[in-house]
């Protein structure tokens, strides 16, 4: 499945409602949108993220001329999969979308529905990759 989920208010939503509709073990692929983003919403999307089963992180989208905040979001993640560890959630940080879908075919069968929460170029690159 895919959402255009860019906002923790939106990914809980579909989450809860996954959640409701069936007993199956969920995987959230997330692509944040931006750092600021991330840093504004650290704390809601833990909260929302909670609702899987596991996560996979893929990089955080950054835009164009913002190249200077990879860094920092890249701390903001492992600081959001702390988060969601200390939760009893299982994460995965991928460092690129073609390690996005190696870790996702490696950590996939453990599931039995993944869902891909993007508004960046996540769900281009993994409706051409994915059966690669």
């Amino acid at each position: 499945l895919s959402d255009y989920g860019h906002h923790p208010t939106e990914i809980h939503a579909t989450l809860q409602g996954l959640k409701n509709d069936t007993d199956q073990k969920i995987l959230a692929i997330v692509e944040i949108h931006t750092q600021q983003r991330l840093a504004t919403f650290q704390k809601e999307f833990a909260i929302a993220l909670a609702s899987a089963n596991g996560v996979l992180f893929t990089p955080v989208f950054i835009p164009t001329g913002r190249e200077n905040e990879t860094q920092q979001a890249s701390q903001q993640l492992q600081k959001l999969s702390y988060d969601l560890n200390r939760q009893g959630i299982p994460t995965w940080n991928a460092s690129s979308y073609d390690n996005t879908v190696k870790l996702l075919k490696e950590i996939g069968r453990n599931y039995d529905l993944a869902i891909l929460f993007s508004a960046g170029p996540a769900d281009r690159f993994f409706k051409s990759n994915l059966d690669s």
